[in-house]
């Protein structure tokens, strides 16, 4: 169900991500940021399942799950610290 909405979401927002000039530019980046989030989240729920139904020795599922996670992870506290760079940023 998740996949179904994550991906339902992705397709009717495809157009807020434009750039126009009176748009600030961490606005633009957090828009992206966001899109790369619900990416991830996407493939962590396909990989997710992957990873419950895979029987190959070397788990290549687990791993790309975990560097999915990673990925987000990161991606998180990049938008966090781009969130306190604008937010005390002298006008």
């Amino acid at each position: 169900m998740s996949i179904l909405i994550l991906f339902e979401w992705l397709l009717r927002n495809q157009d807020k991500l434009r750039y126009t000039r009176d748009m600030p530019t961490h606005v633009w980046v957090n828009k992206k940021l966001h899109r790369a989030y619900y990416l991830i989240l996407l493939a962590l729920s396909i990989t997710g399942v992957a990873v419950f139904f895979d029987f190959i020795a070397a788990r290549p599922f687990y791993r790309i799950h975990s560097a999915l996670f990673t990925i987000l992870v990161m991606l998180v506290i990049v938008n966090l610290c781009s969130m306190v760079i604008a937010k005390f940023k002298v006008k």
